[in-house]
């Protein structure tokens, strides 16, 4: 050990308090030892320079008091790790709280998701479904006229709609798809999100469907077995299932059509139509009829006689 080690040892000690390494009364004790040896070695010193103590002796006590210190700084550095040690495994405890936090939160709001997202609902009824030739005859005898279109617009649109039918549909949402994002063109604009709905079989059985939507298109596969499994056919699945694409002209409508998400059990009532849409200025003007039968199919949203159903909105809740 250097000459100057018992001032070596108190600035270790000094250091490791300031540092918050070790307690203030451990830091008193350590340094209480230490100015304990410093006393023996002074008198040590003095002893030796009266001659009062041979060369021998003073090398063998001087040699004890610098293990002692030496012992002392050991026991200073095992403190210090000690509390270090404290320290990291404080940090991971932390850590795993907050990994546990974190899990615990995400768990309680994603498994419910995840199960509402999966869930079957068994015995919606098929979707209700007047002709307007029927509602207008029925307004004629009653003495009474009803609106059989209409025109609305918004940012970007506008959309001429005739009535087809009158619609109300309950079913279990198992897409959305939104389209009205800032860039979209006058078409999207105006029908802003499609939402498909299950009935019958396919909410019955939704969980064992594999749903996807883009482009304007629902798509669903199944396993062959479901049929065997559950007596049913190909036909009870794809005639209980719809890609609805939305109008809507009422702030508070829009508002509660883009907070429904896949597993919602919701009813949508309004207007299966017909829609020419244009920008505001009346360009680039687009057809689109909806189909008035569950059993069709297209490839292609953007035929004249798309399988999907074009339906103006007046009404929509959620049912559970």
């Amino acid at each position: 050990m250097r000459s100057d080690y018992f001032g070596d040892c108190l600035k270790k000690i000094e250091h490791s308090r300031a540092d918050n390494m070790i307690g203030a009364a451990q830091a008193k004790g350590f340094q209480r030892d230490v100015m304990g040896k410093i006393e023996q070695k002074q008198k040590l010193d003095q002893d030796f320079a009266l001659g009062k103590i041979t060369p021998k002796l003073y090398n063998e006590w001087d040699a004890n008091i610098r293990r002692d210190v030496s012992r002392i700084s050991d026991e200073i550095d095992f403190v210090m790790e000690q509390r270090r040690k404290a320290k990291r495994a404080k940090k991971r405890l932390v850590a795993v709280g907050v990994v546990a936090s974190v899990c615990a939160v995400y768990a309680a709001f994603a498994i419910p998701l995840y199960f509402h997202a999966h869930r079957t609902i068994a015995g919606i009824p098929e979707p209700v479904q007047i002709s307007i030739g029927d509602l207008v005859s029925e307004a004629k005898k009653r003495g009474e006229e009803i609106e059989t279109g209409k025109t609305i617009g918004g940012d970007g649109y506008r959309a001429a709609m005739t009535y087809l039918a009158s619609y109300d549909i309950k079913g279990l949402v198992v897409e959305v798809d939104d389209y009205d994002d800032r860039d979209a063109q006058s078409f999207d604009k105006a029908i802003p999100r499609d939402i498909s709905l299950a009935w019958g079989a396919s909410a019955e059985f939704s969980d064992e469907i594999k749903w996807s939507h883009g482009n304007r298109k629902l798509k669903y596969e199944y396993d062959g077995d479901i049929f065997q499994k559950h007596a049913i056919t190909m036909g009870d699945l794809t005639s209980s299932v719809s890609n609805n694409h939305i109008l809507v002209d009422d702030k508070g409508l829009y508002r509660k059509l883009k907070r429904v998400r896949i597993g919602d059990y919701i009813e949508m009532k309004g207007f299966l139509v017909e829609a020419t849409i244009t920008d505001e200025a009346g360009r680039g003007a687009y057809t689109v009829r909806s189909s008035l039968v569950r059993t069709d199919y297209s490839t292609s949203v953007f035929d004249r006689k798309t399988s999907c159903e074009i339906m103006y909105i007046t009404s929509l809740e959620w049912l559970d």
